[in-house]
């Protein structure tokens, strides 16, 4: 039998409770001073406090999360006020309690020590037991006595607490371990997380990469391994708006396992050499050059770069698997690209009745002059020549120029569909339409989506957002998952947008937040700059993962949009790269309490997936 208590003979006292404006209450906790305790309290460990619940035959606990925590001398002071008196005086006492900290390492020996914790209640409840698996948890129904005493909770019950029924496997993942307790994984319900959106909020450095590569990592081939009579799929579209995604999630391109692609939008996102390679018109015997040139172009975090020689094999695989794939336009007949754009991009602000009218006749005239012919290059030319005719032909002396802004609107759009400069293999080529039928079919994907060029990454993913939207909201369908994960998500869905491709990402996802649900359709944001995001939006999301945020203005942000006090920021400014507090409504085994957890290092997988995959291309060749 496993008592639900740890370290026994390490007891706290329950001092004060307060309201707090985000927790509700705030308890002020004192444990006696020991430098062994200093290391055996932590931000984010789970305390018991026995609360007015009558019970006859149980002790029955509140249960509560540290939050913060200060060894204090108050023979000094607890506070910046108590150092406004004669400064040799105070530092003539500051020498003297020097001997108090350092003295006392396994027992407390003075009153004038404590470790002062600060502690936030995460609404449950339990009764005593002397055996932790027969301990019912539950919804809190008191608050926890002043004056009580206050003991540490075992690994065993902090389990059970953070995780509730839930168990590893397919519809559960781990997503990292306590950073108090590392016996203790934490796991994440995988439709929930997707469906109801998530957010990954933390300064540059902190890991927000290696954050999403080892989710969507989870996500993808956790499931391959586990039966499930329920198990579905997952479809990862990632829009990597700084092409660094790519050696981040490398295993997982170069995996036969699933279905993976990398995408770029148009040729000239990708170098000359390696296009021309893909495409067979280079020499074969520059393959080495070609592989160097891949790599080279790879933004691989420091702990990779030293590894670059363990990618020739995998680069190669993937510039041979047909994998990469280059996007171009739709084939589109004319009379339907014209009917898609007209109304919405072509007569975009047009107020004027006659203006519309004109230009309407012109639509049809088009329509009629190009019938049943596909929009192409070719063609596109002809097709401006002739609505710049037609409008000379309206015009009278002395005319203003009221159609010039909607010919210009209808060039751009003309221009912008057919910008293909080269030719390329069929096989090669990926349309959006083409794209969205993937993204429909019943297998385990991931797509990473990138360009050179931040507003036409954002007009495709707000094409491809509103066309499965749409077909799956037509339709009824609501499988597989489908995730849009927008890394720099600040230039996605910026607070005040700056520039119209800006409009159009953020009008798209701000749909995908507030209804994509009910079709299975999901989103996923990381930045480091939350204050330049929409609010309504952040509102919307479900689950949350925080790192370091050094501006307040970022802080307060995060913190109003899911109701976060600032002590909870407080344990963050002490995390190192790879921790995480993840707060979520519906994801989580315990519903809005933040938990300080510790991730795995993205780049011990990806090298260890690489020399698994280089080792069984090895055994299959021999």
């Amino acid at each position: 039998m496993s008592s639900p208590f740890r370290e026994n003979n390490l007891i706290g006292r329950l001092m004060m409770v307060e309201p707090d404006e985000y927790v509700k209450l705030k308890y002020t906790i004192w444990f006696d001073y020991t430098r062994n305790a200093m290391g055996l309290i932590r931000e984010g460990d789970f305390v018991a406090v026995p609360n007015f619940t009558i019970n006859r035959d149980h002790e029955v606990y509140s249960i509560l999360k540290i939050t913060n925590l200060m060894p204090t001398h108050f023979a000094l002071g607890s506070s910046s006020a108590d150092l406004r008196g004669y400064p040799g005086f105070l530092v003539e006492s500051a020498k003297n309690i020097v001997a108090s900290w350092r003295d006392q390492v396994n027992a407390p020996l003075e009153d004038t020590t404590k470790i002062v914790c600060e502690a936030m209640p995460i609404g449950l409840q339990f009764e005593d037991s002397s055996d932790c698996s027969s301990t019912k948890v539950g919804i809190e129904k008191s608050i926890g006595m002043i004056g009580e005493e206050v003991r540490l909770i075992s690994s065993e019950m902090s389990n059970k607490i953070v995780n509730g029924n839930l168990v590893e496997g397919p519809e559960c993942i781990p997503i990292g371990k306590l950073v108090r307790d590392e016996k203790v994984s934490v796991l994440l319900k995988v439709d929930d997380l997707l469906k109801t959106h998530f957010g990954v909020f933390g300064f540059t450095g902190v890991g927000k990469s290696n954050l999403i590569s080892n989710l969507i990592s989870l996500l993808l081939t956790k499931r391959e391994t586990e039966a499930s009579i329920d198990k579905k799929e997952n479809i990862i579209v990632l829009f990597d708006l700084m092409d660094e995604y790519t050696g981040l999630l490398f295993d997982l391109l170069v995996d036969e396992k699933l279905d993976a692609n990398l995408i770029y939008c148009g040729e000239k996102s990708i170098p000359g050499p390696v296009i021309d390679y893909l495409n067979k018109n280079s020499n074969e015997k520059k393959n080495t050059n070609i592989i160097r040139i891949f790599i080279r172009g790879l933004l691989l975090p420091k702990g990779l770069k030293s590894k670059s020689p363990t990618f020739v094999g995998p680069v190669e695989k993937l510039l041979n698997s047909g994998r990469i794939k280059i996007m171009v336009p739709d084939d589109f007949y004319i009379e339907e690209f014209l009917s898609n754009i007209w109304e919405e991009k072509v007569m975009k602000g047009c107020k004027s009745n006659n203006t519309k009218n004109r230009m309407w006749d012109l639509k049809e005239k088009l329509v009629k002059e190009y019938a049943n012919q596909k929009l192409t290059k070719d063609n596109s030319e002809l097709i401006i020549n002739f609505a710049l005719n037609e409008e000379k032909t309206w015009r009278k002396p002395g005319d203003k120029d009221f159609y010039g802004p909607y010919l210009n609107n209808l060039k751009v759009e003309i221009k912008r569909a057919t910008s293909s400069e080269i030719f390329l293999r069929d096989d090669l080529k990926i349309t959006r339409k083409k794209l969205i039928e993937k993204l429909q079919q019943k297998k385990d994907g991931l797509y990473i989506i990138t360009s050179n060029d931040q507003d036409q990454l954002r007009y495709v993913s707000k094409e491809m957002g509103e066309q499965l939207y749409e077909e799956r909201r037509k339709k009824g369908i609501i499988d597989p998952n489908v995730i849009f994960i927008f890394d720099e998500a600040d230039e996605f869905i910026p607070q005040s947008p700056s520039r119209e491709s800006q409009k159009e990402s953020k009008k798209i996802i701000e749909t995908l937040t507030r209804r994509g649900r009910k079709f299975g359709i999901g989103v996923g944001i990381a930045t480091q700059r939350s204050s330049h995001l929409d609010t309504n939006i952040m509102g919307q999301l479900h689950t949350y993962f925080i790192s370091k945020l050094p501006r307040d203005y970022d802080r307060k942000v995060v913190g109003e949009a899911f109701s976060i006090g600032e002590s909870e920021f407080i344990q963050t400014f002490k995390f190192s790269k790879g921790q995480w507090l993840i707060i979520s409504h519906d994801a989580l085994g315990i519903d809005s309490v933040a938990l300080p957890i510790k991730t795995e290092n993205a780049e011990e997988r990806i090298i260890r997936n690489l020399e698994s995959i280089k080792k069984s291309d090895t055994d299959k060749k021999s």
